[in-house]
């Protein structure tokens, strides 16, 4: 069960998004974080977001994707935009702790390669036109980077 105040806040990016102009006279995308614990319906209100809007959800699972294609992963990435860019989609990065946990504020040399794709995402999104949704598990871990570029951060409660 999803509370009334996150409910709210899911139908007023909904609202935001059915307000941007067609795709190709946009200038920019909304772009939202989803902060929850396991089981508090970050899927469920991705899809029925999807379902709003008329859209398709196309997933990104971020932790498979760094784990799968290490060296390419930022190609990848960039490639994945731009054509989601030319669909109707909501696009969900799904894991996004596997990358933004605190990552980008760190200095850790070790995760130095987790940390380049991470800031390239960000910056990436910023220019990405469509509607995208990150979600994740971490509350206070998340990379304060990540949430200043968002237009959007709901809290789900389990």
């Amino acid at each position: 069960m999803i509370h009334d105040v996150t409910q709210r806040a899911l139908r007023d990016f909904a609202a935001r998004c059915r307000r941007l102009p067609p795709l190709a006279n946009r200038k920019a995308g909304l772009h939202a974080l989803f902060v929850g614990p396991a089981g508090a319906g970050k899927q469920r209100a991705v899809d029925g977001l999807a379902d709003r809007l008329g859209l398709d959800v196309q997933r990104v699972k971020l932790g498979a994707i760094q784990k799968k294609y290490e060296a390419g992963t930022e190609r990848r990435l960039a490639k994945m935009l731009a054509q989601a860019e030319h669909k109707a989609v909501v696009l969900l990065f799904d894991e996004a702790d596997a990358l933004f946990g605190k990552r980008l504020d760190d200095d850790g040399a070790d995760e130095s390669s987790g940390k380049a794709v991470a800031e390239f995402l960000v910056r990436r999104l910023g220019f990405y036109r469509g509607v995208a949704v990150v979600t994740t598990d971490l509350s206070t871990d998340i990379s304060s980077e990540l949430r200043r570029r968002m237009d959007c951060v709901i809290d789900f409660h389990a």
